[in-house]
């Protein structure tokens, strides 16, 4: 806030509170140019239509166009001319997670945009950076949820688009805010990277760790044998070397339920997918709910306290964790691999750390490229071999691995 305007008037919206004396309160329609998207047009209405690719809401993501599973409709030469996406454009989508939104920065020669998402351009000096960044705010403050209503099936509709009540700074100070804001945006990315690449440093220190007390044991005077596995090499002498089949009471996995996503809901019973499967446990971000029918047509990947899950197809492939025994009902799509073990042969703890070794993502990174389908099947996590220490001897490896 510069010299001129650090004094402060009431902009009359309970959600904004106090604006400088330089800015003024405006409905969007008064500084920006919304158009609604095309309704979706699967044939031909004239001989000169032409099919089009186009975009629709899942295209739009925070910050960027994601270009997956592109759609084509019909549109006349007119059309084409009123629904084109230009660069600079902004995006903000009516339908899915409304408001979301982002600015165009590639050229779309060719596109239209469906109705699902409204266009803005910018009238006047007004700046497009800055209404994006400040659907941002509106989205995080939960405002734009009670505006749509988002208790329902929620739309951002072109007349609510028009008439939300935003503060206008004058264009230059547009400009000085959206230039104060992207370099925050690159101070923190920087730090997040920075963050990210010592999180990795530790990552891999503690995958060593685990490795070499799950291979090895604690004790380094120990007298070791042969495995009999080339690639395991020497073990501890009262060892052996197992299959996951050897210890394990249950190996499968979910589907995807009758419906697909669609059955999704905001509340019920935790549907757990690759992307909340991580080593450091389930994170429950992003996390799906099914109904209890639902539930009862998969009770056969239905979870149980300590289970180990094992993500066994995609880019997370070999990502592992264990089930809290506090964590309550839970099922897994077909994506997420359930190993019960019998603990009367191993601990299911102990059997975690295994998962989380450098070992086991060898054998599992070996076993998807000498297979014929992306992923791993169920006989080849039973096959998946490793040194498996005493009982007795697991819970101490348990606390040191713990520990560290």
């Amino acid at each position: 806030m510069t010299e001129t305007n650090s004094k402060c008037k009431d902009s009359k919206s309970e959600w904004i509170g106090k604006i400088p004396i330089t800015w003024s309160m405006a409905t969007v329609r008064n500084g920006y140019e919304v158009t609604l998207g095309k309704m979706v047009q699967p044939e031909p209405k004239s001989s000169t239509d032409v099919l089009v690719p186009y975009l629709k809401a899942m295209n739009v993501q925070d910050g960027y166009i994601k270009i997956e599973k592109i759609e084509k409709m019909y549109a006349s030469k007119n059309e084409l001319e009123v629904y084109k996406i230009s660069k600079g454009d902004l995006l903000v989508c009516e339908g899915g997670e409304v408001a979301r939104s982002t600015i165009v920065e590639d050229e779309y020669d060719g596109y239209v945009f469906q109705n699902s998402i409204h266009r803005v351009k910018a009238k006047k000096d007004n700046n497009i950076e800055y209404l994006h960044y400040l659907l941002i705010a509106l989205r995080n403050s939960g405002f734009i949820n009670i505006l749509v209503n988002k208790a329902t099936i929620a739309h951002f509709t072109k007349d609510k688009f028009n008439s939300l009540i935003i503060p206008l700074p004058t264009s230059e100070e547009q400009k000085e805010i959206v230039l104060y804001v992207e370099a925050k945006e690159k101070e923190i990315s920087r730090l997040i990277k920075q963050k990210h690449q010592l999180i990795t440093l530790l990552e891999e220190k503690r995958q060593s760790i685990i490795t070499e007390a799950v291979t090895k044991g604690l004790n380094p005077n120990v007298k070791m044998k042969h495995s009999g596995v080339e690639w395991i090499g020497e073990i501890p002498e009262d060892w052996q070397v197992k299959k996951v089949k050897h210890f394990s009471e249950f190996v499968g996995s979910g589907k995807t339920p009758s419906g697909g996503s669609e059955v999704y809901l905001e509340e019920g019973i935790p549907f757990l997918r690759s992307l909340n499967v991580h080593f450091d446990g389930i994170r429950l971000k992003n996390l799906a709910f099914i109904s209890e029918e639902t539930d009862a047509e998969m009770r056969s990947s239905r979870i149980q306290p300590l289970d180990n899950l094992l993500n066994i197809t995609g880019a997370s492939i070999g990502r592992s964790c264990i089930v809290p025994k506090d964590f309550g009902q839970g099922n897994v799509n077909q994506h997420v691999c359930i190993i019960r073990v019998d603990q009367n042969k191993i601990n299911p703890y102990y059997f975690n750390s295994i998962l989380n070794s450098k070992l086991a993502m060898e054998q599992v990174m070996t076993a998807q490229t000498g297979s014929s389908r992306e992923g791993l099947n169920f006989q080849q996590v039973k096959n998946l071999m490793f040194p498996v220490a005493p009982l007795e001897e697991q819970e101490k490896l348990n606390q040191f691995i713990f520990d560290h």
